[in-house]
């Protein structure tokens, strides 16, 4: 009923003998800090190695997982080497609860790549740039308003930030998607009275908003979602969901208001009629009926149902988490944040909170310290530092032989990646692919080398101040035909909304106990305390 260790990979040699292996340590860890992903980060760094073995019945009954924490190693996994090690399994035990049949959770098999290029078009510097930058735009002024008027009834105090920016991020994934206008931070306009649920302690607590049924359905997908990801067993969360009536109503809700939709954007496309606000769903659409073959099953109700869903659970959710961290941290680096100010003033002339620059102006403008500053907070936050894989094939990793069948989980970002003591992996090591990549390309700097914990946008730029994406490696989408496929849009939001939030707001560094750096890990690493004032 034990695993057996895989020979030469370090281990923990009491919890390999134990039944619930790592369970109880990583559980302790979780009730005390409220994070998972970088417990996993510190094993590598408590064992010295950039490769371990963890012993979680969670992720597997028969087989250790292996923990990979090396990015040159990474890299060269998610991209050069699918033939071996492939999305695990596991991911489908995860998101197969809400969205059984979108990408998130296949295996890169000819579905995937089917699926995949369907929704391929909304990527297209096009599409980004003509239908999702005007929406974002529209919809993260819409978040100004919002905090300007919360500010006036707040007075000298602060607000927390999380649920406004979630509910922004949202409604710009929504109208992006899906053309129409979910109305949540209109909703909570419309709500804001003078009289407040309490102050203390510098801050104000509104009163909660009652919300539309499809974001409440939201909500309670995203809770199960989470309890499935952190649970002992996600087969067995998922089948205790399935079997109450939590789930299943929730998952009316949300069918119900998606098939509408489906259905509408299908007779448009039938009739040839323009829709009268371009999106995802529709481009997807016109798409597959202008191909000489078509998607079959890519394009169906529920697999189109499932895509929607995952695109607004995921590019919502991790963008929302990224963009809490961004404030937080140019809330407490006055000079960063001022710096941010003044480049955005210099790129465009005349700019002011009343004359504010246009979607396109924000999206295809060179903003050198912007995209430092992105970068700086995505290599900071960790907000996505784990991909789950499993060897699809025996394999070599780092010099060790991995059997097939085995889960690997590959650590982007974590406690290990800072220490200054961190082990030095030899060459030979290395896999051929890897090698041959080093010597193709000039490498980036460790993150090590400029006080990792620091938050230093500079350390992205050249000595003439412009934006080098490669100064310093790092891997917050992974990279490779399974990285984050809403990466182009998930940068998108942040430069929109962090920069049209700094023009128009200056954001006062605040008292220790409202700038706290405490994150509860789920779908994302989020912050526990974002507040404003």
């Amino acid at each position: 009923l034990i695993p057996k260790p895989i020979p030469g990979i370090p281990y923990n040699r009491i919890s390999a003998s134990m039944p619930w292996g790592e369970l109880v340590a990583l559980g302790i860890y979780n009730l005390r800090t409220g994070e998972v992903f970088s417990w996993l980060s510190l094993q590598c760094r408590k064992r010295q190695s950039p490769i371990i073995q963890l012993f979680i019945p969670s992720f597997s009954y028969h087989r250790p997982t292996v923990v990979v924490a090396d990015l040159r190693e990474i890299e060269d996994i998610v991209t050069k080497r699918l033939d071996e090690i492939d999305r695990s399994p596991l991911m489908h035990d995860f998101f197969g609860l809400l969205v059984p049949r979108a990408t998130i959770g296949m295996p890169t098999g000819s579905v995937f790549k089917q699926q995949r290029r369907l929704w391929n078009s909304m990527l297209s510097p096009k599409f980004l740039r003509e239908v999702a930058a005007p929406k974002f735009h529209e919809t993260f002024i819409q978040l100004s308003v919002l905090w300007r008027e919360k500010a006036k009834v707040a007075q000298f105090d602060a607000f927390e930030i999380n649920e406004d920016i979630k509910l922004a991020t949202l409604d710009a994934i929504w109208q992006m998607a899906v053309g129409s206008d979910l109305g949540l931070l209109v909703n909570n306009r419309l709500s804001i009275r003078s009289d407040v649920v309490s102050r203390s302690n510098g801050k104000i607590k509104f009163a909660p908003v009652t919300r539309p049924p499809f974001y409440r359905s939201l909500c309670t997908l995203l809770t199960c979602l989470d309890w499935v990801m952190q649970g002992v067993s996600p087969r067995m969360y998922t089948w205790i969901f399935r079997h109450t009536s939590m789930l299943p109503s929730a998952e009316r809700v949300k069918n119900d208001v998606l098939d509408e939709i489906i259905h509408k954007a299908r007779e448009n496309v039938i009739r040839e009629e323009k829709s009268s606000t371009p999106c995802a769903l529709d481009h997807v659409l016109r798409q597959d009926a202008t191909c000489t073959s078509r998607s079959g099953a890519a394009s169906s109700n529920e697999a189109l149902r499932d895509e929607l869903l995952e695109l607004l659970i995921t590019g919502h959710e991790t963008t929302a988490s990224s963009i809490s961290w961004a404030i937080k941290y140019l809330t407490d680096h006055q000079s960063i944040q001022k710096s941010l100010r003044a480049s955005l003033y210099a790129a465009f002339p005349g700019t002011s909170p009343a004359n504010l620059p246009s979607a396109n102006d924000l999206a295809s403008t060179a903003l050198h310290y912007l995209d430092a500053v992105i970068e700086e907070v995505l290599r900071l936050s960790r907000t996505g530092p784990v991909s789950f894989r499993q060897a699809i094939k025996d394999c070599n990793i780092l010099g060790h032989q991995v059997p097939a069948g085995t889960p690997i989980i590959l650590v982007t970002a974590g406690p290990s990646y800072d220490d200054p003591n961190r082990p030095t992996v030899p060459e030979a090591l290395r896999s051929p692919t890897s090698r041959a990549t080093r010597l193709r390309r000039k490498d980036s700097r460790t993150i090590t080398e400029l006080h990792p914990d620091q938050f230093i946008p500079e350390r992205w730029l050249t000595p003439d101040r412009q934006f080098n994406h490669s100064a310093v490696h790092s891997l917050p989408f992974s990279s490779g035909p399974r990285g984050c496929f809403g990466k182009k849009i998930a940068l998108l939001e942040m430069r929109l909304m962090i920069s049209l939030l700094v023009i128009q707001f200056e954001f006062p560094k605040l008292p220790a106990h409202l700038s706290r750096y405490t994150a509860k890990d789920g779908l994302t690493r989020r912050p526990v305390c974002s507040y404003v004032r």
